[in-house]
């Protein structure tokens, strides 16, 4: 890719963003940063390292940071909404900066291609209409004159109307090969999901920690608990603190996705064994108990009045 000297910035739009707005100083002067290296990367706008996503000690190493400061920064900047994840590399990426290089490469493509159709409509008109000799009366001369300017006319309406047809074939195509992108995840889901790593780390010593894409998948397997199997965040942080406190569930537990998996599992052995730390009642259940608690009180009365 070739260098570009400089990027475009809209300052109305990094001051009315509220993601970039809710960041504190620290972390905006971080992402500028980060913002700098997606300009010189090999796709600019996404943070790569030889053509792969860059690991977080390289970025630590890099902005001179430690590694936990930087997996703080970029759970926040996604969270936030500020920053997005590439689908296919899984890379941080700032989409504003790979719209306009998408647009400067298609362009430019038009451009070039616009160029060669000049050419060649101007060379076979040239063909088609020889240079007149010196002997050709002034009225020829004009004639010929107002030709050229039509020729060249023609020309530009052609190139112009090829770059629109090239832009408008490439956005089809770029409309077909986009993938259907994931819902956002909650922050109660990311929360829990740096949670589950931080546990992981201190039960087991020298794990090596995962990468901010495969944190980001934890968070979206924990946010389906949620928000496609009905579970509560009470209820979901209860068990999972749970399950990293267990022996045995500590070790097969090591992802936001086997949590998923193993939840009946892992709710029948906890209510087993501690049945004083239930897992929180939904507000239904709560109801529910309330009218079965009212019943079994006014049974009781009526026994004791012998009716």
């Amino acid at each position: 890719m070739d260098k570009l000297p400089a990027f475009q910035f809209y300052p109305g739009d990094w001051r009315k963003d509220p993601g970039v707005q809710a960041l504190d100083y620290e972390t905006r002067g971080i992402w500028f940063e980060i913002l700098l290296l997606m300009h010189e990367s090999e796709e600019r706008g996404k943070l790569l390292l030889n053509n792969a996503a860059m690991p977080d000690e390289a970025l630590a190493q890099i902005l001179g940071l430690n590694i936990a400061k930087v997996q703080q920064t970029l759970s926040k900047l996604l969270s936030y909404g500020v920053a997005s994840l590439c689908q296919t590399t899984g890379a941080l990426m700032n989409r504003r900066m790979c719209k306009d290089e998408y647009l400067r490469q298609v362009r430019a493509a038009a451009g070039s291609e616009g160029g060669k159709q000049k050419a060649s409509k101007a060379s076979s008109k040239r063909l088609a209409n020889p240079t007149p000799s010196s002997s050709s009366s002034s009225s020829s001369s004009s004639s010929d004159k107002n030709k050229e300017e039509d020729i060249l006319s023609s020309s530009c309406a052609e190139t112009s109307g090829f770059a629109r047809a090239e832009q408008n074939q490439n956005g089809r195509r770029a409309k077909r090969e986009k993938k259907k992108p994931d819902l956002p995840v909650s922050l109660q889901a990311l929360d829990l999901a740096t949670k589950l790593k931080d546990s992981i780390l201190t039960n087991t010593p020298g794990t090596i920690a995962p990468t901010l894409p495969a944190l980001q998948q934890w968070a979206v397997d924990i946010d389906k608990l949620n928000r496609l199997d009905g579970k509560t965040w009470e209820q979901i942080e209860w068990l999972l603190a749970w399950s990293q406190k267990d022996p045995f569930w500590s070790r097969n537990i090591q992802s936001g996705g086997k949590f998923r998996k193993q939840w009946n599992q892992l709710l029948a052995k906890a209510s087993a064994e501690q049945p004083r730390y239930s897992a929180p009642l939904t507000e239904e259940e709560l109801l529910r108990e309330d009218d079965l608690g009212r019943l079994m009180r006014e049974a009781r009365e009526k026994k004791e009045q012998g009716i």
